[in-house]
């Protein structure tokens, strides 16, 4: 995976990135629920952590709205944290296959520990 922001830089600005999830298919009910996590690194190595949900079962081909959270980071990124949304479009979908785009909006902070003094 590949981030950009709106900003052109800091957070998310040509970071590389990979995810792990799954998602459980009620073909019943014709609903999906979701659940995983991301981890971005940029060009120097320092990273940030994420994990990302649906808010319950979410109708099967209608929209899908995920609920975010910054789980941490390195370097640059250490005490990482907040909230976002993501609006995903699938552009590719197959029984073994995602692929897709989309839009992470919400907040940070980022508050570096104190560094004990000897």
């Amino acid at each position: 995976m590949t981030a950009l922001n709106d900003g052109g830089s800091g957070l998310l600005h040509n970071m590389a990135g990979r995810c792990n999830f799954m998602s459980e298919i009620n073909k019943v009910a014709k609903t999906v629920e979701t659940r995983g996590f991301c981890n971005y690194a940029d060009r120097a190595g320092d990273q940030v952590f994420e994990e990302f949900m649906t808010n319950g079962p979410a109708p099967l081909g209608g929209p899908i709205v995920f609920k975010g959270k910054w789980l941490g980071g390195t370097g640059k990124f250490e005490g990482l944290s907040g909230e976002f949304e993501i609006r995903p479009a699938a552009i590719l979908n197959s029984d073994t296959l995602v692929q897709g785009a989309g839009k992470k909006t919400g907040a940070y902070n980022i508050s570096k520990s104190p560094v004990a003094q000897k």
